[in-house]
């Protein structure tokens, strides 16, 4: 999993980041909204707790309305 560490120096985040969804700064992790195997990469990444990194993904269709995922294609 990538964590937002990973990232930081690669996509201009500020190192003390929160959550886009809640504004919490705990357990931030980077959230690829285009995902990596559709052609995402490091500025595709937004920070997002745990609890919202899950929520995301368990959410797809809603996560969409919300512009934190995007996808291409037949995935």
């Amino acid at each position: 999993m990538t964590t937002i560490e990973d990232v930081l120096p690669y996509c201009g985040m500020p190192k003390k980041v929160r959550c886009v969804v809640c504004g919490s700064p705990y357990n931030i992790q980077g959230h690829h909204v285009l995902r990596r195997s559709q052609g995402g990469g490091p500025m595709d990444v937004v920070p997002v707790c745990r609890v919202h990194h899950d929520w995301v993904h368990a959410n797809p269709l809603k996560a969409m309305e919300l512009g934190l995922l995007e996808r291409r294609g037949n995935e």
